[in-house]
């Protein structure tokens, strides 16, 4: 074979990977003229720590490499990860300069191509694609697989904003406002004229909104109160604006939108409107939209209109799941909607059994605390009341709670195995009640008493009386930070967590021969949700949200923000799996017994790739706890 058939040959399979397969072909040809293919046997070492100047970059062309993180006595501090065809090591030695923290050994036969170092250096400064990939090698293969999946329901994708998309980047023509003292003529006659749905009352000094006209008001505001077309706007306007800075995405005014039940947002820059969002801006479903789902459940007045309406929120999500909405954006809308329907229901059923909603405060515990619900959720809620709750009171809310715990199992949210709901009396407490149970955990609980009651400390007010619910959130952290026992009893209990070890042979890092399945929840996701809860929980950190609480991690400097980054992009790969095999599973199927497993064999080569990095990331996670809490 002649050099340069060589050269094509290696271009070719290198093109069969990413980044190399979304590089200038230049690129590729660069690499392929200077790398030399390396040969390792079985169990051979590869690379060792310590070294302070690796030879290059090595691709995997044919076989497998384990690396270990060595820990004390030479074993192994986490379980190995596996690299297959396509992926390069020791890619964070070499862009961050420093030695190297692992040990590569190969599996089997190994074949790896060798770029030197200076030859990878070039290739950074020439190619930014690959610079981009070695920089954030997750979220780059992320997009990519988002890619795919928007490519497989083309004619879908194309009806839907990315939920990431800035509002200044939706904003269409120049908004169309007046003066608060305008008359209600004038301002109807701009509407019609504007063809607007909505006018903004805005200072003219300022810039600012002050307020917000909209033709849904006409009838009740000018018609029936009979008011006069020379009055000013500001007789009728509503005040305060619910606006969003030009920055924030599409997510956030869709969020908004739910929670306030509004069509219209204004957008500001610099203090001043710069144009108005709507809600036909935002989505374009086939079926109903948010807003329209967020009407039917305000105005439900029977438990069991709500059934369909929760089903109705089941599809809406799986749309979007199918469109490739991100999964960050996608669980907090779901989240908003299930609150919102579990709210309207503990409204109708209070007021039909005659219970004051001042009196006690409904907690969401678990997924839905932490406003991560997907498409497949049960139930995880409590009660608190007042300590002064007369006993009879005490029985209502009881009652109220087995009620509404029947009827969010009848719209599709299965009852708890655990027993955590509200219609459960360990679960439905007066606040001194609770805090006396947090603090028996903090101070005296047993490991299994800790791993029984994880999903408390995820704890979040939903309805009723708030405050009961933020004055019992309030003993939370402080008790945790105070308590070096609990929080390794805590570490402890992550630590159990098992993702799976993946053997790098055969095409792609395949899993171990006896399990060709994954659990996303319990081997990925939900360790990574207990590491931050742990790490937020000892650093004072209140945030709920397991992405939220990364990001405050980075923030305070207690995880290095690359790492930190790794870890969310990997959170939200498994999420976002989690999301796609609930949407591909038959809603109508009985015999699904777990919603989170996902057949290997199901996996594209992209996303198998991507599986193993994002549990590579779960696994650098508990690796943390193991250094913090040894």
């Amino acid at each position: 074979m002649t050099a340069e058939s060589l050269v094509r040959e290696t271009v070719a399979a290198l093109r069969a990977h990413a980044p190399f397969s979304e590089m200038a072909i230049a690129d590729v040809d660069f690499v392929a003229r200077h790398v030399r293919l390396q040969y390792f046997a079985a169990a051979e070492r590869i690379l060792e720590p310590g070294s302070d100047h690796p030879p290059g970059c090595f691709i995997v062309r044919q076989g497998g490499v384990e690396g270990v993180l060595p820990g004390e006595g030479g074993g192994s501090m986490t379980s190995p990860l596996a690299l297959g065809p396509g992926d390069m090591f020791p890619i964070g030695s070499l862009m961050g300069k420093r030695p190297i923290r692992t040990r590569y050994s190969a599996v089997a036969d190994l074949f790896c191509w060798l770029l030197p170092t200076e030859h990878f250096e070039q290739l950074l400064g020439r190619s930014e694609v690959f610079t981009d990939f070695c920089r954030r090698r997750l979220a780059a293969l992320m997009e990519l697989s988002m890619r795919e999946v928007q490519a497989n329901y083309s004619a879908q994708s194309a009806q839907w904003r990315l939920m990431s998309q800035p509002l200044r980047s939706m904003i269409r023509r120049e908004p169309v406002w007046c003066r608060p003292d305008t008359s209600l003529g004038e301002a109807m006659a701009a509407m019609e004229r504007e063809v607007v749905g909505a006018m903004l009352i805005v200072d003219e000094l300022s810039g600012e909104p002050i307020g917000i006209f909209t033709r849904q008001d006409v009838i009740g505001r000018i018609v029936l109160p009979e008011q006069p077309l020379d009055s000013p706007i500001s007789a009728v306007m509503s005040a305060p604006v619910s606006a969003l800075p030009a920055g924030a995405t599409v997510a956030d005014a869709t969020m908004l939108m739910a929670d306030r039940s509004i069509r219209h947002v204004p957008v500001i820059d610099g203090g001043r409107v710069i144009g108005m969002v709507t809600e036909r801006d935002l989505f374009a479903l086939t079926r109903r939209n948010l807003r329209q789902l967020s009407d039917s459940i305000v105005r439900a007045t029977q438990p069991e209109q709500l059934i369909s309406i929760a089903d109705e929120i089941r599809e809406w999500s799986r749309s979007l799941v199918a469109q490739g909405v991100a999964a960050q954006h996608l669980t907090h809308l779901i989240s908003r909607m299930n609150d919102q329907l579990t709210q309207r229901l503990i409204t109708i059923l209070a007021a039909s059994n005659g219970v004051d909603l001042a009196s006690f405060c409904w907690l969401a515990f678990g997924s839905e605390g932490r406003e991560e619900q997907t498409i497949a959720t049960d139930q995880d809620n409590g009660i608190v009341f007042d300590d002064a709750c007369p006993a009879e009171s005490r029985a209502a809310l009881l009652a109220l709670g087995q009620s509404v715990n029947h009827w969010l199992d009848r719209s599709g949210y299965p009852l708890c195995k655990g027993g955590i709901m509200a219609g459960n009396p360990e679960c439905c407490l007066s606040l001194s009640h609770w805090q006396a149970r947090f603090a028996q955990w903090v101070s005296h609980g047993s490991p299994q008493d800790l791993l029984n009651a994880s999903i408390f400390f995820d704890l979040r007010s939903l309805a009723g009386n708030l405050d009961l619910g933020e004055r019992l959130r309030a003993v939370v952290a402080p008790s945790v930070q105070r308590s070096a026992r609990f929080q390794k009893l805590m570490s402890d209990n992550a630590q159990r967590s098992n993702p799976p070890r993946f053997l790098a042979s055969g095409v792609l890092g395949m899993l171990a021969p006896e399990s060709g399945s994954v659990d996303l929840k319990l081997q990925g996701t939900l360790p990574m949700v207990d590491v931050a809860r742990l790490l937020c929980l000892a650093n004072g950190i209140v945030q709920s949200g397991t992405v939220a609480r990364i990001e405050a991690l980075i923030e305070k400097a207690v995880v290095d923000a690359n790492e930190g980054r790794g870890w969310i992009d990997g959170f939200n790969f498994l999420q976002g799996l989690r999301l796609r095999v609930q949407h591909l599973q038959s809603a109508d199927s009985p015999r699904i017994t777990n919603p989170n497993l996902i057949d290997l064999d199901t996996l594209s080569p992209l996303d198998r790739r991507i599986l193993v990095e994002a549990l590579r990331q779960v696994r650098k996670a508990l690796q943390r706890l193991y250094v913090d809490y040894p």
